[in-house]
C-alpha cells in the first residue's frame, strides 16, 4: 500500500500540483515583493510548473524525450537567479563576480554542446558549475545581509526565504548530479531520485512559508 503511495508517478504528480500552489500562492503575494527585480520570480515558479507539467504530458502520452526543455530553462533560470543576486548585492566586490559567472556558465553550457546532444542530452555538468556559481552567489548575499541592518528584519524578507530554499536543493544537487553524470549503474541512483524528489518538496514549502511570513512592500 505504502509503496502504491509512494510510487514515482504518484510523488512527480504530488510535487506538479504542489509547484502550481507555490505559483499561486507567489502570485497573491506578489504585492510583498513587486518593488524590486524579484518580482520575475513568480515568471520562474509559474515557468518552472508549465515546464514539468507539459514535459511530463509528452513523456506519458507520447513517449517523447523532453531533454531539450529543461536544458533551456536550465540556462534562463540559472543566469535569473544570477541576475538576481547580482541585483540584489550593494557590496561592489561581490557583485563583480557575478557577471564573470555568468558568462562562465553560458560558455560551459555552449562547450558542452560539443560533447552531449542539447536535444537529446540533460547538460549534466553545465548543471553543477551552475550550481556551484548559484551557491557561491548565495553565500554573498548572506555574508553581505548579515553585516547590514536587515538582519533584523531578516524573516520578512522574501529573498531571504528563497536562498535558504535554493541552498537546500543546490548544495545536495551538486553531488547528486556527479552521480548521476559518473556513477550512472550505482544501485544507489533510485534512492536519489527520491531524495530529489523530497528537496524539491521542501524547496517549495519554503518558498510557501517566505511569500505568507514576508512583510508587505518590503524591499527583497
Amino acid at each position: 500500500m505504502l509503496n502504491d503511495i509512494l510510487s514515482v508517478k504518484n510523488v512527480v504528480l504530488l510535487l506538479m500540483v504542489l509547484q502550481f500552489v507555490t505559483a499561486i500562492i507567489g502570485t497573491l503575494y506578489y504585492g510583498n515583493y513587486k518593488g524590486s527585480f524579484l518580482k520575475y520570480f513568480l515568471l520562474v515558479l509559474w515557468y518552472t510548473a508549465i515546464n514539468d507539467f507539459v514535459s511530463g504530458y509528452f513523456i506519458r502520452y507520447f513517449n517523447g524525450n523532453t531533454v531539450i526543455l529543461y536544458n533551456i530553462y536550465q540556462i534562463l533560470v540559472f543566469c535569473y537567479i544570477l541576475i538576481l543576486f547580482r541585483s540584489s548585492l550593494s557590496n561592489r566586490k561581490y557583485k563583480k563576480w557575478i557577471s564573470p559567472f555568468i558568462f562562465a556558465y553560458l560558455c560551459s553550457v555552449a562547450i558542452m554542446s560539443f560533447f552531449d546532444s542539447f536535444r537529446y542530452d540533460y547538460q549534466v555538468n553545465s548543471f553543477i558549475i551552475g550550481a556551484i556559481f548559484i551557491v557561491v552567489s548565495i553565500s554573498f548575499y548572506f555574508s553581505e545581509i548579515l553585516r547590514s541592518d536587515k538582519i533584523i528584519e531578516i524573516n520578512y524578507i522574501p529573498l531571504f526565504w528563497i536562498s535558504i530554499a535554493m541552498l537546500v536543493y543546490y548544495v545536495p544537487s551538486i553531488p547528486f548530479f556527479v552521480v548521476r553524470k559518473y556513477y550512472v549503474n550505482s544501485p544507489t541512483i533510485p534512492y536519489i531520485f527520491y531524495l530529489n524528489y523530497f528537496l524539491i518538496f521542501v524547496v517549495n514549502v519554503l518558498y510557501i512559508i517566505g511569500f505568507i511570513w514576508s512583510g508587505k512592500d518590503q524591499k527583497a
